[in-house]
């Protein structure tokens, strides 16, 4: 039993709100679903509210002295990046005491004209606009009209009036397109210093863009005691929520969601047609795709990289381990078993389907894992491919996304050949293309498991095609999702048969394709705790075609830790038809 406080502050949250929810249609359940949908409801759905009480209770540890540090050192990074870039907008008249000096003696109108205006603030969209593509001379690499990017390419084909509806784009995926764009100009013009200081500044622009996802986003210190010491860290102290200005900490802050206990509590929320996120904070992981980019932009001034964000969680007990399973291939292979396309499946069960699919992709047999750029890129292709509906003209999207990621340029005529080299997967395609019809035709999408998602009758072409988009991710997504759960269900069954649930072994966390819990030492004897988990996973968890997927271990200090106790995968043996460790 728990204190009443406990309860509200740790557990009256989404979970216990979901249970209530559940409980209550358990009447409308037996009455209006289908056998399947309604034994699956009651045999799963209903026991993994428990778990998800269980997991919002246990809480994520964070390590202080970690978060600490690597707050500090992405503050002093962005200041130095902050420092360099006022420099340099102030030669071309950002600069709030001249501005002000000139408003006072000529007025605003005239000290605009001449070019004047306050301090570049990196966070204003017009300020973004006017200095880049004004004063810089830069050319947009995107135009949007109520967010909706275009390319470049599409907009200087649009007629006059079509164009004016549109304006140049400052984003993200925008600038840095722009950049690459410098880069290639410099390779012919490399003494051109004007050239160079555009460069600069872009670079220096994007760089502070990502590295402010931490210092201003997940490592904001805004409503949280400033002043908090190492030594009050590891009392548990000083984390007071607001301050004189009545500021409230961000959503997505980890400073912000620390509790009294020094966890993060981890959110459940619901959602079958895509991916599970929570709009407040949570452990899935942060900006991933900044990470790579990070050693580059700390270098440039001699400081060390920190640490992967993903380090800040650990297990908070020298006799406690961190426990991450990943389901293998996950969306992909599951897009596989649900079109029965034997091609496809056997490339998915030969394990490395992202290696396979980049050598594909760019004609290279020899090309490994190692071939880190053109490794993120066929990835990139290949998650677009499981869930665009058009696929040919996916390929300018494609493109843009991996100048953002990366800065990498790839030929489009090179993203064009990758996504046919999909069409060898004559029946996956085939499974694509009765996924939109059914769509078209009954203005819905059913699963796998005969749970259907209905849309609207719409004449808007735009929502049309998200629709058609939706008809591809919804039928995996959905089956993922339900995997998952019912993983987190016979896990819990199993081990509190064996008397070590919620005292050997805590639920901390579950996303789209992975489970994560705190587990006691003693679980890992004999490997007793990764051959639970490879039996329930690989074996006794199947998907709703009767397939099994594999998977990856974990076990480590920290999540993303160094200091592995146990990292394995498992590999499809094509003699037994299971799945086993891979030696």
């Amino acid at each position: 039993k728990l204190e009443p406080a406990t309860w509200w502050i740790y557990c009256a949250g989404d979970a216990v709100s979901h249970r209530e929810a559940c409980i209550n249609m358990r009447k409308e359940m037996k009455l209006k679903l289908p056998k399947p949908v309604s034994k699956y409801y009651f045999d799963v759905y209903l026991p993994l509210s428990h778990y998800l009480t269980d997991m919002e209770l246990t809480g994520l540890p964070i390590d202080k002295y970690c978060i600490d540090t690597i707050t500090k050192q992405y503050n002093e990074c962005y200041d130095l990046l902050y420092t360099r870039l006022m420099s340099a907008t102030k030669q071309y008249g950002f600069d709030t005491q001249a501005y002000d000096a000139s408003v006072a003696e000529i007025g605003e109108e005239a000290t605009l004209e001449l070019g004047l205006r306050p301090d570049f603030n990196p966070r204003s969209a017009a300020q973004k606009k006017y200095f880049f593509f004004e004063r810089l001379k830069l050319k947009p690499a995107y135009y949007v009209k109520k967010g909706k990017a275009k390319p470049r390419a599409w907009y200087e084909k649009q007629t006059p009036q079509m164009q004016k509806q549109y304006q140049p784009s400052a984003n993200g995926k925008s600038m840095a397109t722009i950049r690459f764009e410098l880069v290639e100009m410099l390779k012919n013009e490399p003494d051109d210093e004007e050239l160079q200081s555009r460069f600069q500044i872009v670079k220096d622009y994007l760089d502070l863009a990502r590295v402010s996802v931490f210092s201003h986003k997940f490592l904001s210190k805004v409503g949280v005691e400033d002043d908090v010491s190492a030594q009050n860290l590891e009392e548990g102290e000083g984390l007071t929520v607001g301050d004189d200005d009545g500021d409230e900490p961000l959503k997505a802050s980890y400073w912000g969601a620390i509790c009294n206990d020094g966890k993060i509590h981890a959110d459940f929320f619901e959602c079958l047609d895509n991916f599970r996120s929570s709009s407040r904070v949570n452990v899935q992981n942060p900006a991933s795709k900044v990470l790579s980019h990070i050693p580059g932009i700390f270098s440039q001034f001699e400081l060390e990289a920190p640490k992967n964000i993903r380090n800040i969680f650990y297990t908070g007990d020298p006799d406690y381990h961190f426990a991450e399973v990943d389901v293998a291939g996950a969306d992909l292979a599951i897009a596989a078993f649900l079109s029965k396309d034997p091609d496809y499946i056997r490339d998915i069960l030969k394990g490395g389907f992202h290696t396979t699919k980049m050598r594909e992709y760019f004609k290279d047999p020899k090309l490994s894992k190692e071939e880190a750029s053109k490794y993120v890129t066929s990835k990139s292709i290949t998650f677009r491919v499981a869930y665009t509906a058009g696929l040919m003209s996916a390929a300018l999207p494609i493109q843009a996304e991996i100048y953002a990621e990366n800065g990498d340029f790839v030929d489009i005529e090179v993203i064009k050949y990758a996504l046919r080299t999909w069409e060898r997967y004559r029946t996956y395609m085939d499974y694509r293309e009765d996924c939109q019809n059914q769509v078209k035709n009954d203005q819905m999408i059913i699963n796998a498991r005969g749970i259907k998602y209905h849309f609207e009758y719409t004449d808007d072409f735009a929502i049309q095609a998200g629709w058609l988009n939706q008809a591809l991710a919804y039928p995996i997504a959905s089956e993922l999702a339900l995997f998952m759960w019912d993983i987190s269900v016979k896990i819990k069954e199993y081990l509190k048969k064996e008397g070590v649930w919620m005292k050997y072994c805590y639920p901390c966390n579950v996303v789209h394709d992975a489970n994560y819990w705190l587990v006691h030492k003693d679980l890992m004897k004999d490997n007793f705790f990764p051959e639970v988990c490879k039996q329930i996973f690989t074996k006794d968890v199947k998907i709703a075609t009767g397939d099994n997927l594999g998977m990856e271990m974990v076990v480590a200090d920290r999540w993303k830790g160094k200091e592995k106790i146990f990292a394995k995968e498992t590999k499809w043996n094509f003699e037994t038809k299971t799945w086993e460790w891979e030696k």
